[in-house]
């Protein structure tokens, strides 16, 4: 069991770190924007928007194709970033499948 010292010693530690991190990024960002110091942001967003982007080229499926994709993958509890796991998407994949399609 953690003593209450050990836990308020970790809560600074990362406090101190995050701190850190944040005031390192800041000073990065402005030594890497010197030259362009006084630029608002909407023109930074405008120049920005304007160089071309990839070319994205999407692929129609069916909705059994999906559900097939699906109900190959391992199923597990655990989840990704997105916090849904395989084993409720594949218990949920018919209620999905076709506005993905």
């Amino acid at each position: 069991m953690y003593t209450h010292l050990f836990i308020i010693m970790c809560v600074q530690t990362f406090n101190k770190y995050f701190v850190a991190v944040a005031q390192n990024i800041h000073v990065n960002n402005h030594n890497a924007n010197a030259q362009s110091n006084h630029e608002n942001p909407i023109s930074y967003l405008s120049r920005a928007c304007n160089q071309p982007s990839p070319t994205v080229s999407l692929k129609c499926v069916s909705s059994k194709e999906i559900e097939d994709i699906t109900k190959s993958l391992k199923i597990e509890n655990s989840h990704e970033y997105d916090g849904i796991s395989t084993k409720i998407l594949k218990l949920n994949i018919h209620n999905i499948s076709s506005p993905l399609t």
